[in-house]
């Protein structure tokens, strides 16, 4: 009987254990094949990025040395007429009239790497240094250089568009102009507001697919790849198998050490149900026979530390994650008032009949501006109203009173027929600030009224930088200072100047902010007032936007590798 007892004990912990360690094991396989899965998974996707990160390296270096290897003379030369209409200097591109045809939806800079496809023929874009309305194009065979620089991997395909739309290169000939937007892949990079990005899709015969595409910095190429999801998953899948067959292996030998353990067990409790019998007849000498759980306690331990790192490390990435969200959210928002702000300036230039030539140059900054200006004419009287403001500071706080300003200057144009009344604009825009800023925000503000044919302009200033005067016919040709002292709107008092000054035709003024007096580089002293009068006198063409364009590019040189730390405005009207 004694025996028979001690054999069911072990068939018992034998199967029960076994049970045990094989569902345990089982799981522990299972979750192990999983994480081995998705950390492979993971790798071979981040590999994926970086091949496609090595080609847009490769892709950029191609289309910079084929830059730099093309000729001194371009194979098309076009100017940039008003409107947007191109004038052919040299060559012509065949159903190309305007600069909207060439579809430069960033613009072209000299830094910036550009391809356009026209008919069927690829071009190199540069745009004359100087911001000149002028355009160079040299004829390229993209796919000749790009499939130099590409080559498809992993029984992938490559392909690589332009921002615009055109097909450059392909490694699959069914990728043409007429089918690439039907690609997942594509559709995914118009929808993201990323410039790199995946998708995962099912061909026609129901393959999976993996997609890659990423933004060629410094060019207006975007490379995209596709490889099959099976010939990514084949590593993967082998790992998969050569980690089951070890655990199948493991659990085997677990299940025979397992036995002789239990062999070993039994006998504690032999000797156990031997001393219980003692003690029964009241014999107390015994002892504690050793068990593992001080062992099974410590791996316990240990594993319990282990999943609380692994807990505290998820929680760091849901943090971060919700911290990029949070990130991507304001630049977005940013984004949109931007063009909010962007669409409260004047959209169309002033007609010729005006008699009136006026150059504007407006550079915030920061995402959000505290600068405004604004202009208008009266056809019925022919009088022209030309205004520019400056809020205290720069940023959103400044954009919302700069909002304020536009509102009223628009609010007075429509009550009063396009001829608005300078002290009435001046006290609105000061009572509003009295109102809102309560006495924390206050703006600058200066205004033109010219009326053909009349030869004087009124001015009407209130706190902002003085008006630069040159009138026709005046040698040497420098401008003189139309000093208004007066204080700031939003001030304890409402406190403006006005002049009426001769300005016959030729004669020009320009109007500026204080973004431009003040503008200096770290050490050194402001650009100042007299280097805005040496530039103006310097001007060769002496032609309004060239006066403006000139004082930008001479503050610019004058800042070297600084930025502007202000708004800066630059309005120059001419009498013609």
């Amino acid at each position: 009987m004694r025996f028979a007892v001690r054999g069911s004990l072990r068939t018992v912990l034998t199967w029960t254990v076994g049970a045990g360690i094989a569902v345990a094991s089982a799981g522990s396989a299972g979750f192990a094949l999983r994480t081995l899965y998705v950390t492979k998974m993971r790798d071979t996707l981040a590999l994926s990025y970086l091949e496609l990160e090595r080609i847009t390296a490769t892709l950029q270096h191609a289309a910079t040395a084929e830059y730099r290897a093309r000729p001194d003379q371009a194979d098309v030369e076009l100017t940039i007429k008003s409107g947007g209409v191109l004038e052919a200097r040299r060559g012509s591109l065949a159903g190309v009239a305007t600069l909207a045809d060439l579809r430069l939806d960033k613009g072209v800079d000299g830094a910036e790497l550009t391809v356009v496809s026209v008919g069927g023929e690829d071009y190199l874009v540069e745009q004359a240094a100087g911001g000149a309305p002028e355009l160079k194009l040299w004829a390229t065979n993209a796919a000749r250089w790009l499939a130099g620089a590409v080559a498809a991997t992993n029984g992938g395909k490559i392909y690589v568009l332009t921002r615009q739309g055109a097909v450059l290169y392909a490694s699959d000939p069914a990728i043409t102009a007429s089918t690439y937007l039907a690609r997942p892949l594509v559709q995914r990079f118009i929808e993201a507001p990323l410039r790199l990005g995946e998708a995962q899709f099912d061909d026609k015969r129901g393959r999976a697919w993996f997609g890659f595409f990423q933004e060629v910095p410094s060019t207006n190429l975007v490379a995209f790849a596709e490889v099959p999801r099976s010939n990514l998953t084949a590593p993967v899948r082998a790992a998969a198998w050569r980690l089951g067959l070890i655990c199948a292996a493991g659990l085997a030998a677990t299940l025979l050490a397992m036995r002789l353990l239990i062999l070993q067990l039994t006998r504690p409790l032999e000797t156990l149900v031997a001393w219980a019998r003692e003690v029964s007849v009241g014999v107390f000498a015994m002892r504690t026979p050793a068990t593992p759980f001080l062992e099974a306690s410590a791996l316990t331990g240990a594993f319990g530390h282990m999943v609380q790192g692994l807990l505290a490390r998820d929680e760091r990435i849901k943090i971060l994650l919700a911290e990029q969200a949070q990130k991507i959210r304001v630049e977005s928002e940013l984004a949109i008032a931007r063009v909010v702000q962007l669409n409260l300036l004047p959209a169309e230039g002033l007609p010729l009949s005006t008699g009136l030539e006026l150059g504007i140059s407006y550079l915030p900054a920061a995402e959000l501006a505290g600068d405004w200006y604004g202009y208008c004419h009266s056809e019925a009287t022919g009088e022209v109203t030309i205004v520019v403001a400056d809020i205290s500071g720069h940023g959103a706080g400044a954009a919302m009173f700069m909002t304020l300003v536009a509102g009223a200057f628009d609010e007075l144009r429509r009550d009063h027929h396009d001829v608005p009344p300078l002290p009435l604009f001046a006290d609105k825009v000061h009572r509003s600030l009295r109102a809102l800023g309560r006495g924390s925000w206050h703006a600058t503000m200066q205004a033109v009224r010219y009326r053909k044919g009349a030869g004087a302009i009124d001015i009407l200033n209130a706190g902002h930088t003085f008006p630069l005067l040159l009138t026709g016919g005046a040698e040497p040709r420098v401008p003189a200072i139309v000093r208004m002292p007066s204080a700031l709107l939003g001030d304890d008092e409402l406190q403006f100047v006005e002049r009426t000054v001769p300005f016959p035709p030729g004669s020009m003024i320009v109007l500026y902010s204080d973004g431009l007096l003040e503008a200096a580089p770290e050490g050194r002293h402001a650009f100042g007032t007299k280097r805005i009068i040496k530039t103006i006198a310097a001007s060769a063409r002496f032609e309004s936007q060239d006066v403006a364009d000139r004082l930008v590019e001479a503050a610019i040189a004058h800042l070297g590798n600084d930025k502007f730390k202000d708004d800066v405005s630059i309005l120059v009207a001419r009498a013609l």
